[in-house]
């Protein structure tokens, strides 16, 4: 601290040397040039002397205006008191003379010093005015942009409203279901539910071989995992529908990915007695995607094509290459969907029948954001009696969109 405050103490220093300084130079000039023209220093006309205390007063303030005024007197005084006396006129007084010079000097010195602040203290306003100008220009442009902001927010409040009237039917069902949020989570959690307790009840009744019951663990491993996932899924309902859902991209094989959705559901198939039957493509393919959200993806078609197709019916999974992308399909010979409900299967919360927490609530709105963040797109294809297909896209490069 002390070397940063020492430069600034030499420059105070060498400002009030200057200062002084223009005191002496400018009192000297004003005796020099009152002798140069052979001007009585103590002529009634004579304001050099005082000049010179009033510049010093200006320039440097009250103290070198003050060493102007001293300086002055004894140039004066050497003048009128003698020796010499060559100046002398009849009837003048030089003590007199002195004290008004002194006196006009003092109010010279002390007019200038006043003067002087009252500059700096007009520039430093000024300086101050212009800083809450440049601030009230930022605050007029904050204000401007939050003007641009409330007219964009009430804009889009606008659209809100206008789509609000206009789902106001599905509003009322919306509403109703969203109360019932344990029959929801109890939708999204059965399937790996019912694979966890399949497989550790049938290990408990059932002596099984080393490889059989770590075919089963890892089942239940699996349905645990997926049970956290829709568990975290809960709670980023609101990020799908944004399309901000994070995915953590990897080399994925379709053929591994659709054995393990099997794996994940076969449980529940077998107790409902349904045929899972899963088609792999020809030869090796392999896609840039997040296995797991892929994973949940199916599981939850595969799922809900085993609740809703009667005991002996049968399921179809199946994947195939087509241009940039893979076509995945669940397809089941169940009682179908009719045609005006299909726009709504994928809306969140919405459930086929009320009451019903078998069908779609969450499910189908998680899995179309799922594919829609891969930069894929999800569809149904179904009639009443004639079964249905849910079909899904995903880029085979991995390219996301949102």
């Amino acid at each position: 601290m002390g070397q940063a405050l020492l430069p600034a103490f030499l420059r105070r220093r060498s400002d009030a040397g200057r200062a002084y300084g223009v005191a002496i130079l400018t009192t000297a000039l004003a005796v020099a040039g009152a002798l140069a023209i052979d001007l009585p220093l103590h002529a009634d006309t004579n304001l050099l002397p005082v000049a010179a205390v009033a510049v010093s007063a200006w320039y440097g303030g009250t103290g070198p205006g003050t060493v102007a005024v001293l300086l002055s007197v004894l140039a004066l005084d050497y003048v009128l008191i003698p020796p010499p006396f060559r100046w002398k006129r009849p009837g003048f007084e030089p003590e007199i003379y002195l004290g008004a010079f002194l006196f006009v000097s003092l109010v010279v010195n002390r007019t200038a010093d006043s003067l002087r602040r009252a500059r700096g203290d007009a520039q430093r306003r000024a300086a101050e005015l212009e800083t809450l100008t440049e601030r009230l220009a930022q605050q007029m442009e904050e204000v401007q942009a939050i003007s641009e902001d409330l007219q964009r927010s009430n804009a889009a409040l606008s659209e809100a409203l206008d789509a609000s009237e206009r789902t106001a039917d599905r509003a009322t069902k919306l509403a109703k279901t969203r109360a019932d949020v344990l029959g929801i989570v109890a939708h999204d959690l059965r399937n790996p539910l019912s694979s966890i307790g399949s497989a550790t009840q049938f290990m408990l009744e059932t002596p099984l071989p080393a490889e059989d019951r770590e075919r089963l663990l890892r089942v239940a491993l699996r349905g645990v995992r997926r049970m956290n996932r829709l568990i975290g899924d809960l709670l980023d309902a609101t990020r799908l529908e944004a399309g901000h859902l994070r995915l953590a991209y990897a080399d994925v094989d379709v053929g591994d990915l659709l054995h393990q959705a099997m794996e994940t559901c076969r449980p529940a198939a077998d107790e409902h007695k349904i045929a899972l039957v899963v088609h792999v493509p020809d030869g090796p393919t392999t896609i840039r995607a997040d296995e797991d959200r892929l994973l949940q993806v199916l599981a939850n078609l595969i799922g809900n094509a085993v609740k809703f197709t009667p005991p002996g019916g049968r399921v179809d999974v199946t994947a195939t290459r087509t241009g940039p992308d893979v076509v995945f399909q669940v397809s089941d010979d169940g009682p179908g969907i009719p045609a005006d409900v299909q726009p709504m299967l994928f809306e969140r919360f919405w459930q086929a029948r009320d009451g019903d927490h078998r069908g779609v609530g969450l499910g189908l709105a998680i899995a179309k954001g799922i594919v829609e963040a891969h930069g894929g797109r999800i569809w149904v294809e179904s009639a009443p009696g004639a079964g249905s297909t849910f079909s899904f896209t995903i880029p085979v490069t991995g390219t996301a969109t949102g």
